[in-house]
């Protein structure tokens, strides 16, 4: 992940971490906002492209695991690391599964924040999925940037479950994603075991709404997206 002309999310509550932070980053000529809280920081996630998000845990109005549940419900690849001086277990469950990318334990030193930041370059997203259009079939798009499925221009609703499916599956174009982190993904906010016929449900229902010539299952593995 090269941080040239990325933006990066920093939230916590301690404005003097923010001066320190700024000079840490210096060197990436990365674009910092900061944030005092989740709910600012929810808000300003919302108005504008992220492309990296550090947030602390332990914050007013918004905790971080409550803000990252948000984001997650909007955009599941975007990188996001946690900052804590209290790492609780249930904290620690909680992050584990919402697809966190690192972890920096306080006090913050510069070492550890450019080892985790260095960790993110392996940290592989498809450059088109960045693109705020993926064209999928003609007239057919999907919104990267807003999470929204389209057709000439007007929009097809998607549930949870569609759109995080299909958000999984064009990051994977032209390859197959497993039945196992079809799971991993798509069910990753409930505590249930993914059935058969619960995935085909939803395979059914996503292809209703984009060309049904997309979506190829491939028998024993999983699906794939033909783009």
């Amino acid at each position: 992940m090269n941080f040239k002309k990325q933006t990066i999310l920093f939230v916590d509550d301690d404005k003097i971490l923010h001066k320190i932070i700024a000079e840490y980053l210096k060197e990436l000529n990365a674009d910092i906002i900061f944030a005092e809280n989740g709910f600012d920081a929810y808000e300003i996630f919302k108005k504008q492209k992220i492309d990296l998000i550090i947030t602390d845990l332990n914050m007013p109005k918004l905790s971080g695991v409550d803000l990252i549940k948000k984001i997650r419900d909007v955009n599941f690849w975007l990188p996001i690391v946690v900052l804590t001086s209290e790492l609780t277990s249930e904290n620690f469950i909680s992050c584990g599964n919402l697809n966190i990318q690192g972890l920096i334990d306080k006090p913050l030193n510069k070492e550890k924040l450019l080892t985790v930041l260095n960790n993110l370059s392996k940290y592989d997203i498809d450059e088109n999925y960045n693109t705020e259009l993926i064209k999928l079939d003609n007239e057919l798009f999907y919104d990267s940037i807003n999470s929204s499925l389209n057709y000439k221009n007007e929009e097809i609703p998607l549930t949870k479950k569609e759109r995080l499916l299909l958000e999984l599956l064009i990051k994977n174009k032209n390859k197959v994603v497993s039945y196992r982190n079809i799971e991993t993904v798509i069910w990753y906010y409930e505590d249930k075991v993914m059935t058969q016929d619960a995935l085909k449900n939803v395979i059914k229902s996503l292809r209703k709404k984009i060309s049904k010539d997309l979506i190829k299952n491939i028998s024993g593995l999983g699906y794939k997206i033909i783009i």
